[in-house]
């Protein structure tokens, strides 16, 4: 597995909980080396501008999880109408099977 630049949380999400953690840690431009969880999420050894820029980059901020299985556990949270809904979408239409049947010889 792996975290995106910005989830200091380690949560699977780019969140208001993980830019708290990053203005909350107090790193931010100062002349200090800091390494990845200190906020410096393109490795150049410092936290600044470029640093928010990387967080923002990822295009995940509030976009729920970016992992495979936080993906999964969110979908397993759909209701039961919004799951049903969803398969329909997958259901070739009542049209599209006679066509599909009108061209077998």
């Amino acid at each position: 597995a792996f975290a995106a630049a910005g989830d200091l949380t380690l949560d699977g999400q780019l969140d208001i909980l993980d830019i708290s953690a990053f203005l909350g840690a107090g790193t931010l431009d100062t002349a200090v080396s800091l390494g990845w969880v200190d906020g410096d999420f393109n490795y150049d050894g410092f936290c600044d501008a470029l640093d928010i820029g990387a967080f923002l980059a990822t295009g995940l901020f509030e976009q729920g999880g970016y992992l495979p299985m936080a993906a999964a556990a969110e979908a397993a949270s759909l209701s039961a109408a919004a799951a049903a809904f969803a398969n329909l979408a997958d259901e070739p239409s009542p049209t599209t099977r006679k066509k599909l049947f009108a061209t077998i010889p």
